[in-house]
């Protein structure tokens, strides 16, 4: 959770929550995109790619740290 205020916080990105699915235990936030084509980070317990998200077809789902990810959609 540090790295990723820290990350927030040094770009000055605006972010939002897009989807937090209980079964793959993730949460997604948007740092950038459109309605269909999105991208931004999420913290998944299990590292599982989500099957689902609010924004699209994920196409890169890619560790960063930690649970921490970086993720976009088509």
């Amino acid at each position: 959770m540090d790295y990723a205020k820290e990350y927030i916080n040094l770009n000055e990105i605006p972010i939002m929550l897009d989807y937090y699915n209980e079964i793959d235990q993730s949460v997604l936030f948007v740092i950038s995109g459109m309605l269909d084509n999105c991208n931004g980070i999420a913290f998944s317990r299990t590292g599982n790619e989500p099957t689902e998200n609010g924004c699209g077809r994920l196409i890169m789902w890619k560790s960063m740290t930690g649970n921490w990810y970086k993720w976009s959609t088509t």
